[in-house]
C-alpha cells in the first residue's frame, strides 16, 4: 500500500508532471484551469456539472499536508483517493511536487479544513474533494511562492526515488 513520503508531510504542496512544471516555469503560474485536456484531468469524466469543487472555484488544487497521518485519514474519510497522486503511479502525471509558502499567499489561500466548510456550506456535494487533505489557492498561483520542487522517479522494483531540484531555475 502506498503510503505518505516523509518528504512531503508537514507543508502544502500542488502535484504536476514534468511537462506541466516546464509549462508552470514557462508562464510563471499554477493556472487553474491550464490548457490541458480534461481527459488528462482529475475527476472530469462527469463534465463540468461534476468537475472537483476547487476547479468550480477558479483556484489551483493544493494538497495541505501540515497536519496529515495516513492511517487515520484512511479511517475518517475510506472513499478518498489521495494514493492516486503519490509516486509511484502507471503514468507518471504527478511526479512533480511543488511546495508552496502558504503563508506569502494570504487570503488567497484556503486551508483544507476550510475548504471543506465552504464546500458543505455552499451545497455541493455532488462536486468531489479531498476531504481534510485538499486545499486551494484562489486564482493563478504565482511561481514566486514555490519554495522547493521535489521530483520522483521510479527506481529498482519501482520503489520511489525522491530529489529535490532547483525551484524556478528556467523561467524563459
Amino acid at each position: 500500500m502506498t503510503t505518505m513520503p516523509a518528504v512531503l508531510l508537514n507543508r502544502v504542496w500542488h502535484a504536476t508532471s514534468a511537462d506541466r512544471w516546464a509549462a508552470i516555469r514557462q508562464s510563471g503560474a499554477i493556472l487553474p484551469d491550464p490548457p490541458i485536456p480534461d481527459s488528462a484531468r482529475w475527476h472530469t469524466s462527469a463534465g463540468a456539472p461534476g468537475f472537483p469543487f476547487v476547479r468550480s472555484l477558479g483556484a489551483v488544487s493544493l494538497f495541505d499536508l501540515r497536519v496529515f497521518e495516513a492511517t487515520s485519514y484512511d479511517a475518517r474519510y475510506p472513499a478518498s483517493r489521495w494514493r492516486n497522486f503519490i509516486p509511484p503511479n502507471d503514468d507518471g502525471r504527478y511526479g512533480v511536487w511543488l511546495a508552496i509558502d502558504w503563508v506569502a499567499l494570504g487570503p488567497q489561500f484556503i486551508s483544507a479544513s476550510a475548504l471543506l466548510e465552504r464546500w458543505s456550506a455552499e451545497g455541493e456535494q455532488r462536486r468531489p474533494i479531498m476531504p481534510m487533505l485538499e486545499a486551494a489557492h484562489l486564482g493563478p498561483l504565482g511561481i514566486e511562492h514555490i519554495c522547493a520542487v521535489w521530483q520522483c522517479q521510479a527506481g529498482p522494483d519501482n520503489q520511489p526515488i525522491w530529489h529535490q531540484v532547483p525551484p524556478c531555475e528556467d523561467r524563459s
